[in-house]
């Protein structure tokens, strides 16, 4: 019962066996997908977090100063044993602290993002020119047209 194969029923043969093969090695023939690591540095992560924690902080802190130093809640009770604030002055200076340890750690990030549109933009123009002018060309979606006099 020996069949000479040719060539094209010997390839369907070996595409066969490696399709089975695979099916076994991945599990049943499913198709896993490989998990796609974030784009973004995982500093420029964690410093996000940090800034959200602080302006939530921030603005629990506000809040306590607008009430007149009223602590009704457990959290806000905590916030201020966090930073060991006892006397108006020195909420008002936490404030102002934290405040600058926002502005500080976002004018970090746009420095980097500005960076990285620079070093983007270099590539693009070595590569190819004609779709770095295109993309010149287009408008910024991120702009907003002015309202006019009749909207304000």
């Amino acid at each position: 019962m020996k069949k000479d194969l040719n060539i094209t029923e010997l390839m369907h043969l070996i595409y066969a066996a490696a399709t089975v093969i695979t099916e076994d090695i991945n599990g049943m023939g499913e198709h896993r997908p490989q998990t796609r690591r974030s784009t973004t540095p995982p500093w420029v992560r964690r410093t996000e977090d940090n800034i959200n924690g602080i302006r939530k902080e921030l603005s629990a802190l506000v809040e306590i100063q607008r009430d007149g130093r009223k602590v009704k809640n457990i959290k806000r009770t905590r916030l201020l044993k966090k930073y060991n604030t006892e006397t108006k002055e020195s909420l008002d200076k936490l404030i102002e602290e934290l405040k600058q340890k926002v502005s500080a750690k976002t004018q970090r990030l746009s420095i980097y993002k500005k960076r990285q549109t620079q070093y983007y933009q270099n590539k693009l123009f070595r590569t190819d020119c004609k779709k770095f002018y295109n993309r010149l060309r287009q408008p910024n979606p991120n702009l907003k047209k002015a309202p006019g006099k009749g909207e304000v």
